[in-house]
């Protein structure tokens, strides 16, 4: 151990990495505290106030006549960090707190604002938790938060973040996906609804993937609405049913769930009985509510979470790893 350390920090980094390098698996008995403090040069004291707060939180309980053991599940080996962005919608983080608070498997999750995460990381310093699930882009934060989150293990959801282990939930690929889907059930004059995005590129790829599927490309059909305003689907949503009956899309994708209430209303409110049929992206389990039938699809909170643990798992020998996820349909 490093003798620069405060000795706490120093105790908690020699338990904990016992720990986590399978020395001292779940349930293994720690040598008694006497050796211990011999071992390490330090007095009794000190250790049992680090060996009171493992056991606070968790890591290590003491058996009566026994001895002091390793818990089943250690925060410092099951417990991540899931820093979330405000979600004011049923969304993603909304889907990803719902499936945390109820794990399958030894992990258990610590919900932090982006605003905690100078303290996420002093807390991981000190062995709190296994790893970071972050959903936001790290690139953009400065570069001596980057390097310091580089220290740890971390996985990103949702964002091309070539710097660190990431699971990718390829949007693009998404709306390219539900053409597909859309076309195949005979539909050729679709409609894209989608949140506004500060170039053209998603009008050009619209272009090309409709042009692979033989379907015909008309700009009026796309329809890009700022995902902070939502209200505005209710100006731009009958634009489409002011076009002659022969020019009106067939079938309506709307690739965001945070969209789909406000454009389902306004889809109900200007065509009244007479829908068309909607395919709608949604973030499972806590969908957002559709005003009319929808088709839904999109991605698992499920078996995101499940890719992001595999990559914390293997963050040791592969820090960097993608792993791009794609959209399903839902019953």
């Amino acid at each position: 151990m490093a003798e620069t350390e405060p000795i706490r920090k120093r105790l908690r980094r020699y338990i904990c990495r016992n720990i986590i390098e399978g020395h001292w698996p779940p349930g293994h008995m720690l040598p008694s505290r006497e050796q211990m403090a011999n071992t390490l040069h330090v007095s009794l004291r000190s250790l049992q106030m680090v060996m009171d707060e493992l056991m606070a939180d968790g890591t290590l309980v003491t058996i009566a006549s026994k001895g002091t053991f390793v818990t089943a599940h250690p925060h410092c080996l099951h417990r991540l960090a899931m820093v979330l962005p405000p979600d004011n919608h049923p969304g993603l983080c909304t889907s990803l707190r719902t499936v945390g608070k109820d794990p399958k498997g030894p992990y258990s999750f610590a919900y932090r604002a982006l605003n905690d995460l100078d303290q996420v990381i002093e807390d991981l310093d000190y062995y709190r938790y296994r790893g970071i699930i972050l959903l936001d882009e790290p690139l953009a934060y400065s570069q001596d938060m980057q390097q310091r989150l580089r220290q740890f293990p971390l996985v990103v959801i949702g964002y091309m973040s070539d710097a660190f282990a990431r699971v990718h939930l390829d949007l693009y690929a998404s709306i390219s996906w539900g053409l597909r889907q859309l076309a195949a059930e005979g539909f050729e004059r679709i409609a894209i609804i989608s949140q506004s995005r500060k170039t053209n590129q998603l009008q050009t790829r619209i272009q090309r993937w409709l042009s692979m599927l033989k379907l015909p490309y008309d700009p009026r059909w796309l329809l890009e609405i700022n995902i902070n305003s939502p209200h505005t689907a209710g100006n731009l949503v009958p634009l489409l049913w002011s076009l002659p009956q022969a020019e009106r899309p067939q079938a309506i994708l709307i690739s965001d769930d945070h969209l789909v209430p406000s454009v389902t209303k306004a889809f109900r409110r200007c065509t009244g009985q007479d829908v068309p049929h909607v395919l709608a992206h949604a973030n499972h389990p806590r969908m957002s509510r559709s005003a009319v039938p929808a088709q839904r699809y999109g991605f698992r909170a499920e078996d995101i979470l499940a890719n992001a643990i595999e990559l914390l798992e293997d963050w040791d020998n592969n820090p960097a790893t993608l792993r791009t996820m794609r959209p399903q349909m839902f019953p």
